[in-house]
């Protein structure tokens, strides 16, 4: 019962999510379910030591296990980000995915697809060839790669 919830879990986070966790075993699923839970990474040791129960070694396992699944989430969000950006770029659709502010799209919409498609196809570039896309999470600046 319950690999059964959390591979509903995973299926509720998004189908490519599910087709990454396929190919880890229950004691992975396990450690992305505990990932799951942890809204972000750095919590993810706490949510670790807290639901494990057992020997050190098994905690270390465990986070581990959450390192490697939590990669190969990173990795199909930045994928899905740039699939957006491709296909919806000039409503903003891919700032909408990465958790920015309503008026950010508006933008993009209002400059006739964020200056005559520049914008999306510089975030497009920036987000397929950036190795950690978290920078341009929850990011409120009109031009995210801009420090």
């Amino acid at each position: 019962m319950k690999i059964r919830v959390s591979q509903l879990l995973l299926l509720l986070l998004g189908f490519s999510y599910y087709s990454k966790a396929a190919s880890f075993s229950n004691s992975e699923r396990d450690a992305a379910f505990i990932l799951a839970q942890s809204e972000r990474f750095i919590d993810c040791e706490s949510v670790c030591e807290e639901s494990v129960s057992g020997s050190n070694s098994e905690v270390i396992q465990m986070k581990g296990l959450a390192k490697k699944y939590h990669a190969a989430f990173q990795e199909n969000k930045r994928l899905t980000a740039a699939m957006l950006t491709f296909a919806l770029g000039m409503l903003g659709v891919h700032r909408l995915y990465l958790g920015t502010k309503p008026w950010i799209p508006a933008v993009y919409l209002f400059t006739c697809g964020g200056g005559f498609l520049v914008l999306p196809l510089i975030d497009f570039g920036v987000i397929l060839f950036s190795k950690d896309i978290s920078k341009f999470e929850h990011n409120d600046r009109v031009l995210m790669w801009v420090k």
